[in-house]
């Protein structure tokens, strides 16, 4: 009953949404639908007071080694200007580095009094690069220098691509030549983790990730590692335009009742990238997640409990409205890219295929997993084409085909009886059902997965049970891929002659 009448006040509130902007008397409803969902929120105990407060709070231990590691040693920190970057430098400096420099595009002069030397430079210039580590001979470099707005990144995508690829590209080839440098860290998303994605910014980190791949197999002196970030609540995108709409006291848009984030906090993301250093390994590229993240919690909770705040010091109930979602954050969750049948693997940061290689720290505090081979061509295709910085067009073009061609061949490599299990996962019809998807909703790593599988089942590598087979020729019919299902009856019937 409670059920229900929370989902008609929230159709309602859709209703009404689009007119929010320009009719007085459907903001006056929109608002008398916030109240009620406000209520209903605080008779439900959802509303606590400072409802993120105590992931703000949250800390990592830090690992010894890494301490031992940093003590002593010339450092380098791009991307010095922002939020992770301010507080990684900070607790860099606790663990006192002989020389600790950094680089932004933009001066950072609050540095210039706590011994820091900083660079101001741009990551797309090559050239900057060079000069920047020849001056500083960094024997540890950490790079969070990136676009990492997804909603910017949709509009601008030549920046986002120059800046996350290019500018990884750059600086990483130059430490590769440097003998100084032992130790490359990089920070990612767990974006990333989708076996494929047609979203600028995903797409932009997940082709850095193989960068530093091929990168850590050629250069087996320079030991590379990155770490993969949730939604870091002290830089929270979200939170900064939450309250900006606060500020402007007319509504507050949400982009609809059933968006969740999983937060950390920025001091744990400084420290992620710290421990880092006590897990890479020379010749392999290891990244890391932390393992106990806090439940997600709903991107509408948190709006209700910041209108709460914000009615008890003003009087006034802003009304919220539903935009729906904008680029950058359209894609829906494949059920298939989790490990569900290894909980203690199981990450919303780490896909099926990279469960497999994972282990757990021995404090239970973080997961190390490897990223998987894929072809390099593509990437380095992708790159020199950047480097003439070609237009929006072209450019998503080139990450579109850069990330099919590395995809597919990382599942072709892949255990087909692993793909065949991510498929009959993230095909489940009561999943679907549940999440409100159809098989149309992820059709090209559907298509690729099941090209995979059928080739491996006629090359003797997979057998796939008659349950399977008839939920893949269903998926075939759905997505008109006549030719594989004709492969998949063919072998079906071969199979029970």
């Amino acid at each position: 009953m409670e059920a229900n009448y929370l989902a008609q006040v929230i159709q309602q509130l859709w209703y009404y949404s689009e007119q929010v902007s320009t009719s007085s008397a459907a903001y006056v409803k929109a608002r008398s639908l916030t109240e009620q969902l406000l209520s209903w929120y605080e008779k439900q105990d959802l509303l606590p007071e400072q409802l993120l407060e105590e992931v703000g709070q949250r800390c990592l231990p830090v690992h010894p080694l890494a301490i031992s590691t940093i003590t002593g040693k010339r450092i380098l920190v791009t991307g010095a200007t922002g939020c992770i970057g301010q507080l990684l430098i900070q607790e860099l400096l606790r663990y006192q580095p002989a020389q600790l420099a950094t680089l932004s595009r933009r001066p950072t002069p609050s540095f210039s009094s706590s011994g820091v030397t900083h660079f101001t430079a741009d990551v797309r210039d090559q050239a900057q690069m060079e000069t920047v580590i020849k001056a500083v001979q960094p024997e540890i470099v950490f790079h969070l220098a990136a676009e990492r707005n997804p909603d910017r990144a949709e509009r601008e995508e030549v920046w986002a691509a120059t800046t996350n690829i290019l500018g990884t590209y750059n600086i990483l080839s130059v430490c590769e030549r440097c003998p100084n440098v032992e130790q490359f860290i990089f920070s990612s998303t767990g974006k990333s983790s989708r076996f494929y994605t047609e979203e600028v910014y995903a797409a932009t980190k997940k082709i850095c990730e193989w960068l530093l791949y091929h990168s850590a197999v050629r250069n087996p002196h320079l030991r590379i590692a990155f770490v993969r970030f949730t939604h870091v609540i002290d830089n929270s995108l979200m939170l900064a335009e939450l309250e900006r709409m606060l500020g402007d006291r007319r509504f507050i848009s949400l982009h609809g009742p059933e968006r969740f984030i999983t937060a950390q906090s920025g001091l744990e993301a400084a420290q992620l990238l710290i421990n880092a250093l006590a897990f890479s390994q020379a010749g392999r590229c290891r990244f890391l997640v932390i393992r106990n993240l806090p439940w997600p919690v709903s991107t509408l909770q948190i709006a209700l409990s910041a209108l709460k705040e914000h009615h008890r010091h003003t009087d006034e109930l802003l009304p919220i409205r539903f935009v729906g979602t904008p680029q950058g954050y359209s894609e829906k969750f494949f059920r298939g890219q989790v490990d569900w049948q290894t909980p203690r693997h199981s990450h919303l940061l780490l896909n099926a295929y990279e469960s497999d290689r994972t282990f757990i720290d021995p404090m239970e505090l973080l997961m190390i997993s490897e990223t998987s081979w894929v072809f390099e061509e593509p990437i380095n295709t992708l790159v020199q084409e950047l480097k003439q910085f070609p237009d929006r067009t072209t450019v998503r073009l080139l990450l579109t085909q850069c990330v099919q061609a590395c995809t597919r061949s990382a599942i072709e490599q892949a255990n087909p009886q692993r793909t065949l299990r991510i498929l009959m996962t993230g095909l489940n019809p009561r999943y679907l059902k549940l999440d409100q998807c159809q098989p149309q909703d992820f059709s090209w790593i559907i298509t690729t997965m099941i090209t995979a599988v059928v080739g491996a089942m006629e090359h003797g590598k997979v057998q796939i049970p008659q349950a399977d087979t008839q939920r893949l020729v269903e998926v075939c019919d759905e997505l008109s891929l006549s030719q594989l299902r004709q492969r998949l009856q063919a072998r079906n019937y071969l199979v029970a002659s």
